[in-house]
């Protein structure tokens, strides 16, 4: 404790030695004047931006998007695929064309990112789900969409309905 009190001593005698001599110069008036320009709008952060949330569906379906704040600018990798149609400043449609994934962007004026995403699209999966429980009612089978394949999970009943909802799936589609 005695060291860090001769420490602080030594430290403020040093600044009044440093600051004693500014003191006693003689002081011309100074006149302030406040610049002002106009505020620049703000810079986007230089580098790459990844999504980081994908969005899953079905050819023809589309899904509204409300935004946290206004964009200005909306990009879509693969128009092919999926396409956005502008409602407001906040609020946005994805709708899905045909099977494939892209990428999505929506950017405010001053080139933030306000909305990314990756979009995959695939047959009706919803539709599929129900033939599924209707062809096999004791089965709870699920179809996740991945880029190019049908991946089922759950539970059948006997292995034929394991087999028959393969042959089901690959007639939906179009295998």
């Amino acid at each position: 404790m005695l060291r860090h009190i001769t420490l602080a001593t030594a430290l403020a005698a040093t600044l009044t030695t440093s600051i004693a001599p500014l003191a006693a110069a003689p002081r011309k008036p100074v006149k302030v004047t406040k610049a002002t320009r106009p505020s620049a709008p703000a810079r986007p952060v230089a580098g790459s931006f990844r999504p980081s949330d994908s969005m899953v569906l079905s050819e023809g379906k589309g899904q509204l998007i409300n935004l946290g704040s206004a964009i200005t600018d909306v990009f879509v990798a693969s128009d092919a695929i999926a396409d956005v149609q502008v409602k407001s400043p906040t609020q946005i449609y994805v709708f899905a064309k045909s099977a494939g994934e892209t990428t999505i962007y929506a950017t405010s004026k001053s080139g933030a990112v306000v909305f990314a995403t990756n979009v995959r699209v695939g047959k009706n999966f919803n539709n599929l789900e129900q033939m599924l429980s209707i062809a096999l009612p004791d089965a709870n089978i699920k179809a996740n969409i991945l880029t190019d394949m049908i991946i089922l999970s759950g539970n059948a009943a006997t292995v034929d309905d394991v087999s028959t909802a393969q042959i089901l799936v690959e007639r939906y589609i179009g295998n």
